[in-house]
This record gives structure tokens, C-alpha cells and sequence, in this order.
């Protein structure tokens, strides 16, 4: 949920860093918000240089909900698919 608010809001998520001995899902959720360019993995950078790089990435944010709204229509994933499960639900009986 962190992440949806955060790209919503169209504010870069700022994440630490993967432990190791942390669970494996936020690796993968860290690899992803990188990717997507939807945040920044705290690596040390100073509080001046975090600022500087998220202002950058807000029109690319921007951007990318503004894909996710022509594609679905809807920037609420949870909704949609739930209404895709509803609808292969209704034609099955």
C-alpha cells in the first residue's frame, strides 16, 4: 500500500536497502519500485541528494499513471482485478 500512495501522490518511494537477513519479498519489491523508476533505494545518499533525485522522478511518475490510466482505466489494481475475477466468475454460470 506504501507504494500505490507514494505513486498516487506522484512522490518518489524512498525504501532502504535489502538486508540479507530480511524476507525475500523486499528485495524483489525494492528491485521493482527501482525499475519502474516509482522510488529510490536508500543507499547513504545525503537527505539534499535524495530530495534532488525524487523531484527529478516525479514527471516520469506522472507519466507512468497517466500509461496505467489509458491502458485499465483505473489506477486502483485491486478494483480492477477484482472485477476480472467477477466477470470470468458471471460467465461460467
Amino acid at each position: 500500500g506504501s507504494v500505490w500512495l507514494s505513486m498516487l501522490s506522484e512522490t518518489p518511494f524512498v525504501c532502504p536497502d535489502f538486508d540479507p537477513k530480511a524476507d525475500p519479498e523486499i528485495y524483489f519489491n525494492n528491485l521493482c519500485v527501482e525499475k519502474l523508476g516509482l522510488g529510490i533505494i536508500y543507499r547513504g545518499q545525503g537527505l539534499a541528494e535524495l530530495i534532488a533525485q525524487a523531484e527529478k522522478m516525479k514527471p516520469a511518475i506522472r507519466a507512468f499513471n497517466q500509461d496505467l490510466l489509458k491502458k485499465f482505466g483505473t489506477l486502483d489494481g485491486n478494483r480492477y482485478a477484482a472485477k476480472l475475477i467477477v466477470e470470468k466468475l458471471k460467465a461460467r454460470v
